[in-house]
């Protein structure tokens, strides 16, 4: 009998991707429709969608065609792709693409305070540290009650605080805002 040499794979389909996490996505996957030898290793490969390189996730050999990949943001949009390798070469999938859903925003800083009077000041609003998507909406409380709100139309968000009592403490509390909640 005789065994012909390997040829490169072919046949390989995109790797299915689930992220029902907000940080973590399942990647599951098939063997390539023709081997054409013995499959040395698979390698997953990640990107941030527009972000053009991409980083190794996984790199083996597994029976149960899977793995995870944590500890991303939520939010953003990613780009996966499978490579199949056998000793004549490798094959490479077409792209996944998978948007993991919003989070509340965390890191909310505190407010920046100026053109203090009796009666009113200015409350100037930095964007959290970690929006977690796209923000909606800004909540300002004065003595831990809502004062007011309002929706993101920019960058650049100020609070004009009116009517207040001459010589009063005000404890000032800041929410940011998305579709998931508020932070």
């Amino acid at each position: 009998f005789a065994v012909t040499g390997e040829a490169t794979p072919t046949g390989l389909a995109a790797p299915q991707l689930d992220g029902s996490s907000n940080t973590t996505v399942l990647v599951t996957w098939q063997p390539p429709m023709q081997p054409n030898g013995v499959i040395r290793s698979y390698t997953i490969l990640r990107s941030a969608s527009g972000g053009g390189s991409f980083v190794v996730v996984f790199v083996g050999l597994t029976q149960s065609y899977r793995d995870s990949d944590a500890s991303l943001i939520p939010a953003m949009t990613y780009e996966y792709k499978l490579v199949a390798t056998n000793g004549a070469g490798n094959v490479s999938s077409p792209l996944a693409i998978i948007t993991l859903p919003e989070t509340p925003p965390r890191l909310v800083p505190t407010p920046l305070i100026q053109n203090v009077t009796s009666t009113s000041f200015l409350v100037l609003v930095t964007p959290p540290g970690l929006p977690n998507g796209v923000l909606t909406m800004y909540n300002l409380y004065l003595n831990e009650l809502l004062r007011s709100n309002t929706s993101v139309v920019s960058s650049s968000v100020v609070f004009s605080v009116t009517a207040l009592n001459p010589y009063t403490f005000y404890s000032i509390q800041l929410e940011a805002c998305n579709k998931a909640g508020c932070g």
